[in-house]
Parts: structure tokens; sequence; C-alpha cells
């Protein structure tokens, strides 16, 4: 049925390629191509201050993107690798950027057969980034004027029937003089990603404020028509490279999930990134309590525990927007998304807006700050009630079929590190009492 799919939406896109291409294929300018329009620097910048939803897209090399971008873009390198036949498409790219007229032609022709034909797999590539709705803006950039990238991107979207493409002309290299705000992966961490099952993966490393020891944990489950992510990192950063791990893995576009474990700030600082792209959001109705009207109180507080100025908070955790979930959990829930089983089950312990993600088919439990690995379990919200609700709800834990355990923090581990955990609890318990 998938090959069927695959096969169905491959065919679907050809079509409308080639029904959009009856153009002709001599060479032409497309740097002063009057398809799309240009967007200034002063222009991109008030869109960005009036914070409005923009589907930016920088076109430089991933390496370029970050070492730092326009805040808010994500990055589609249009001559990287992974191109269809892309010796040709090196190869015409090179010439591109030797020529001094800028001159490349819109669709690239096949050497052997003479045939016109587009690289397919960065169009895919460029679909999963774009609105849903074609009289959205999408704006494009590379590193300069004379850049080739962003305007041949500009091109094939246009292909596609999208009525507002521009292109920021003056790109990084201007946007850099005028010392305009960047962004960059300080607040990012040392990510790492892990694939459990086919469509199921885990990230850790992710930043944390405190110490590089209690980097965060998320996940990520695919289905057909879905992404849902678990957690969404401490800081925009964090949500950024979990959505575009995401896009890598994507065909097509998807509706996005996100659950929330629980209310603090590791793992929902980064949450306005999957909703700013229509996610619906999923948490304990106690999390709603905390998230709910915030008007930044959250983030301020972090950023004093910091002891850093409201600048340098926004530097690392980056533009911070919390929301309440569009729907509760209050007692376990069973989702069937797309075919697929996730369980949601209610742990307090932790704090009590505790959630942990069971997913039957991988026999993953993505289980929040109800486990850590490698590291001590996080006490200091709670006493011995709250340790001892916290183990009977580890103990039924332990009754699911678990081939792996991605805890809120530490290593990803199996079963014994949650009897690692009720042993140290047990342990907080007896210390407390004796006193």
């Amino acid at each position: 049925m998938k090959k069927v799919e695959h096969v169905f939406w491959l065919s679907s896109i050809i079509f409308l390629i080639c029904h959009s291409y009856l153009i002709p294929l001599e060479n032409f300018d497309i740097s002063t191509n009057e398809e799309y329009k240009q967007v200034s620097a002063q222009e991109l910048l008030d869109k960005i201050d009036l914070g409005q939803i923009l589907y930016l897209i920088d076109c430089r090399p991933e390496r370029e993107f970050n070492a730092g971008h326009i805040p808010g873009a994500v990055n589609v390198s249009i001559n990287s690798l992974s191109f269809n036949k892309d010796t040709l498409v090196q190869k015409r790219m090179k010439e591109i950027q030797k020529t001094e007229e800028r001159k490349i032609s819109f669709v690239l022709i096949d050497e052997e057969t003479g045939e016109a034909y587009i690289p397919y797999s960065k169009l895919r590539e460029l679909i999963v980034q774009l609105p849903q709705k074609k009289d959205q803006e999408v704006i494009l950039y590379c590193r300069r004027p004379s850049c080739t990238r962003s305007p041949l991107a500009a091109e094939w979207i246009l292909s596609l029937g999208y009525e507002k493409v521009y292109r920021y002309a003056g790109g990084w290299e201007e946007w850099s003089e005028k010392k305009y705000p960047v962004k960059n992966f300080e607040g990012l961490g040392n990510p790492k990603a892990f694939k459990l099952a086919d469509n199921v993966f885990a990230v850790e490393g992710l930043y944390h404020s405190k110490s590089p020891l209690a980097s965060v944990n998320a996940g990520i489950i695919m289905t057909p028509e879905s992404v849902i992510f678990i957690d969404s990192g401490m800081s925009i950063s964090s949500a950024e490279y979990l959505l575009n791990l995401a896009r890598k893995k994507m065909s097509g576009q998807k509706k996005f999930y996100l659950i929330l474990t629980h209310s603090h700030s590791d793992h929902v600082f980064g949450m306005r990134v999957m909703k700013d792209r229509g996610a619906e959001v999923i948490g304990h109705s106690k999390t709603a309590e905390h998230l709910k009207d915030d008007n930044g109180e959250y983030i301020r507080f972090i950023i004093d525990m910091d002891k850093i100025t409201m600048e340098q908070g926004k530097e690392r955790y980056g533009h911070v927007v919390l929301f309440e979930p569009d729907r509760y959990v209050d007692d376990d829930l069973s989702l069937n998304i797309d075919g697929e089983e996730i369980h949601l089950l209610v742990t307090p312990g932790h704090t009590p807006d505790s959630i942990c993600v069971y997913h039957p088919a991988s026999k993953t439990l993505f289980a929040g700050d109800s486990v850590y690995s490698g590291l001590n379990p996080s006490t200091r919200f709670g006493g011995p009630d709250e340790w001892k609700q916290w183990i009977s709800h580890l103990e039924r834990l332990k009754s699911l079929e678990i081939n792996k355990v991605v805890p809120g923090h530490g290593y990803i581990c199996g079963l014994e590190a949650i009897d690692q955990n009720i042993l140290f609890l047990k342990k907080e318990i007896d210390k407390t009492l004796e006193h």
C-alpha cells in the first residue's frame, strides 16, 4: 500500500511539474525575473519584528546556516547533494557560478536524453517547508545578490502555483553588515539523533541551561500523514533541530502534533516552532494551568535564575512563546493517529502533570522526567508522598513490553533504569523519614 501511495504522490508531482514547465528551455537571467517579487532588508525585519508567521527559506549550505541565519529561517540547501542525477546538477551549478551574466536555465536538461527535468528530491525538501495555502508569503534568500540558489528555488516554488514568492536579494551578507538580529545555535546543545525503529526517532543532548550533564531528550514518531513530537526542548534552536530532523525524513506535507510530558521549561520552551506550523498540542490539564496566559513570565523567571540579561536570554533561548495545550489529558488515553496506536500514561511524581508516551509498535517508552538514566532523578519538586506516587507509576511502567526507554535526561536505556530510579527514590524516602 505504501509503495502505491509513493508512486501516486510522485506521479502527481511530476504531472504538476510537467504541466507547469511549458516554457522556453533557453537560458534566461532569473536573478531579474519579474515573476517573483523583491523584499528589502528593512521590510523583512519589519515582518519579523511584528511577529508575522514567515515561510522563510535559507538556501545556503547547511554549515553556513548553522553558523548564523535570519531568525525564523529554515534551511534547504539548494546545491547540496541528494539531487537526482546530482553530477549533472553540480556541473550546472559550477557553470552558473563562473558566468558573469548569472544566467541559468530554470529547467535542467538531461544531456543523454535531451529531456527537461527538475531534481525531485530537492523539490520534496522545499515542499515540506511551504504553506498549505498558496496565497501565503514565501521568502527566500541566500548569501549575496549574485547568488543563484534562491532565484532557482523561487522559480520552482512559482511553478507549483504559489502566488506570493519573494526574494531577499541582499542575503546573509547584507543582513550581517546591517547588524540586524541573527540566530545561531547557542541554545542547541550537542544533539544526537537515534533511529529506534521504522519512523521512530529519539534525540539526546539538547540544550539545558544548568549543565550539559542534564541535557534534554525528545522524541519523534512518524505516521503516513503525521509527525508526532514528544517535547520541544528548552530553546527555539532545539525545536528547530527537531523540526528539521523530521523534515529530512518526511515526504510531502504532514499534520503535526506535539505531546508535552510536563510543563517544565526544558521541555516546553521550543513549542512555538511546532505551534507556528499548525501543530496540535496535547498535554495534562495541569500543564495547561502552568502555561495559560503566561505573557512571558516563565522565560523571565528562567533568565533571572540564569543571572543574565534579557538580551542574553533571547540569544540563548530564542523568541519563546508558550501556549496551553489544545487537548487535555487527565487520565490514561490511547490515541489513534493514522492507524498508529500511541498511549499517553499519566504518571505524576516528578511533577503532578507528568505524562509518559508509549508506542506499542516499536515497544518504545518516551518517559519524560518520570525516568532518568545515568543521573539521579530530580526530587526537588516534591516530598515523600509524591515520591511514593512516583514509585507506584514506575512499577506500573515495568509491566509494559519495552525495548527502549527514552528518559527526559540521560542516555537511552532499557527497563533496568526504571529499577534504578525506584531504588533511588526509596532511599530518598528513607533518608527523609529518618530526619
